[in-house]
């Protein structure tokens, strides 16, 4: 069952009660960049790759997602960013526009996160923005299950990690040795990861599982801050997405993969003798209505969450 997060708010900030921690320091925009972006070379592999993938640990209020896809449309390529991210405690629509209302500067991405935010179920989320060049995958719940899922089911390895739960001494789950070793299995030779902790306990278990780390000076905003590169063990290969995809039949499902495929950067040919939309799909789980199904199974979540993400278009 998912909770929302137990909030105070003090200057315009919000803050958790539960973890006795804040969301990020007053500077905020500015945090995500000296903090996650700057330390690695994420403007360069953002330029030269057809998608860079990021995955982040602790999306909260969504700043660090948005300053990440602010930077990146701001370099006005037509690369895409799939980021993707955990979190067990998701804020509302209204805690989303609070946060961002109170932001100075004002992060102009902000706006299409508040316009789409995930129904508060658990489970994946998906979210396309600017015609498939922003996607974000989050899954709401457990972020050990959320990973060993990925894990299984991800094929294209993770670039960049942003490392942003709570304080470790707050929130020690999110930065168990078990949690970071699923990471681990996500990652190619030379991923990169950044964090806002400088703790040595969370310094040696990073070393321990194969990154070379290094403190990055933060002063005088704060002392120090961690960046690491992935030298260990390596158990996905790159994946090389086809660029040409012929799909027979233009039903429901075949435009609906035609139109995904398609902001993917696939170059699509759909064969229908009928053309488009003219008939019924034959997969009968592309025919979907508005009914609620109190049964709790994959149908009834599967059912739900495609009614929402569909509400997103």
């Amino acid at each position: 069952m998912l909770k929302e997060p137990k909030l105070s708010w003090i200057n315009g900030q919000p803050f958790s009660d539960e973890y006795q921690d804040i969301y990020f320091s007053p500077d905020a925009a500015s945090e995500v960049e000296r903090i996650f972006i700057n330390p690695t070379n994420l403007d360069a592999v953002s330029r030269e790759k057809p998608q860079t993938t990021i995955l982040e640990l602790g999306f909260g209020a969504g700043l660090n997602f948005c300053v990440t896809a602010q930077r990146f449309l701001d370099q006005n390529t037509k690369n895409r960013l799939h980021f993707i991210s955990f979190e067990k405690h998701p804020f509302s629509k209204k805690d989303y526009a609070k946060t961002f209302a109170n932001l100075d500067p004002v992060i102009p991405f902000s706006s299409n996160l508040i316009d789409q935010v995930p129904a508060l179920l658990p489970g994946w989320h998906r979210r396309s923005f600017f015609e498939g060049r922003i996607n974000l995958s989050i899954f709401y719940g457990e972020a050990k299950e959320g990973l060993r899922d990925l894990t299984n089911r991800q094929r294209i390895p993770i670039d960049f990690c942003f490392l942003d739960g709570f304080n470790p001494a707050h929130n020690p789950d999110l930065w168990s040795e078990e949690l970071l070793l699923e990471i681990t299995k996500n990652l190619h030779t030379d991923s990169q990861i950044t964090t806002f902790t400088a703790a040595g306990r969370i310094k040696r278990r990073l070393e321990k599982l194969g990154f070379e780390i290094t403190k990055v000076d933060q002063r005088p905003i704060k002392r120090e801050s961690l960046f690491g590169v992935y030298k260990g063990p390596v158990l996905k290969q790159a994946y090389r997405a086809p660029r040409e995809v012929h799909i027979l039949g233009a039903g429901i499902a075949g435009a609906t993969v035609a139109r995904h495929l398609a902001e993917a950067a696939v170059n699509v040919h759909i064969w229908d003798p009928n053309g488009p939309g003219s008939g019924a799909s034959r997969i009968s789980a592309s025919l979907l209505h508005g009914r609620l199904l109190g049964d709790q199974t994959a149908d009834a979540d599967f059912i739900v969450n495609a009614f929402h993400y569909s509400n997103n278009f």
